[in-house]
């Protein structure tokens, strides 16, 4: 995950995001023109998931949903993120596992 900024001055957690999550608006982090730089990047840096996402990666999130490996293995990554953020129903359950202590995501 690389933050993004747009020409609009939209921040993006990620450079893949700006038209992928439509449902969820997942990595949108907010706009220059309404919010300071630092607090942005406060944002997130403190979001439990986009850390997960950083340090434990895609996959165990996809299994803890019971999407199989078989089926995993065939996305992208970019795609794979898409399919389980830019749903609101994954996007409360992972954000909920990211939250809980401890995480239930391994490496």
């Amino acid at each position: 995950m690389n933050p993004y900024l747009s020409p609009q001055l939209d921040i993006f957690a990620c450079c893949d995001a700006g038209d992928r999550f439509d449902q969820t608006g997942f990595l949108y982090l907010g706009n220059l023109n309404d919010h300071s730089v630092e607090s942005l990047f406060q944002k997130y840096e403190s979001n439990r998931l986009y850390h997960a996402v950083k340090t434990v990666g895609l996959t165990p999130m996809a299994s803890s949903l019971g999407i199989p490996a078989n089926e995993i293995v065939t996305y992208r990554k970019c795609e794979l993120c898409e399919r389980l953020f830019n749903s609101k129903a994954n996007l409360t359950g992972l954000q909920q596992s990211a939250d809980s202590t401890p995480s239930p995501w391994t490496r």
